[in-house]
């Protein structure tokens, strides 16, 4: 059966976290044809994010975020930023941490340093 690439915009504004913080962001839904995925057809998660120096700007950027799905019971990633560049973010992963049924969210929390996070897009396939 053929599919064919669809997403969401799960939040197009930005945000910024300071160590410890978290941001869930859904809940969300997804269409009773979703494809769950195999090695070669799972989900992407894409978002972009840019580390910032200490408030009071004596420390170098640098940030250490953590992703994960479901209430944080399903870990994506754990990405650590350096510099003050700003850097597209993607993660492939496994279509069994979504659900057609139930609603869903991503949580970021923050682990180290200071982060400004945007365009959260969430892809995914639907057979049709």
């Amino acid at each position: 059966m053929p599919t064919v690439a669809d997403y969401i915009v799960l939040n197009d504004r930005s945000f910024t976290l300071i160590e410890g913080e978290s941001r869930e962001i859904g809940p969300f839904d997804l269409p009773s044809n979703f494809v769950r995925g195999t090695s070669r057809a799972k989900p992407i998660l894409a978002y972009r994010a840019k580390a910032l120096g200490s408030a009071d700007g004596a420390l170098a950027p640098q940030a250490r975020l953590r992703v994960s799905i479901q209430n944080g019971l399903h870990p994506l990633e754990t990405v650590f930023l350096e510099g003050d560049g700003l850097s597209g973010q993607w993660e492939a992963f496994s279509g069994n941490f979504l659900n057609d049924v139930v609603l869903n969210d991503v949580t970021f929390t923050l682990e180290m340093g200071r982060i400004w996070i945007s365009d959260v897009i969430l892809w995914y396939q639907v057979r049709i």
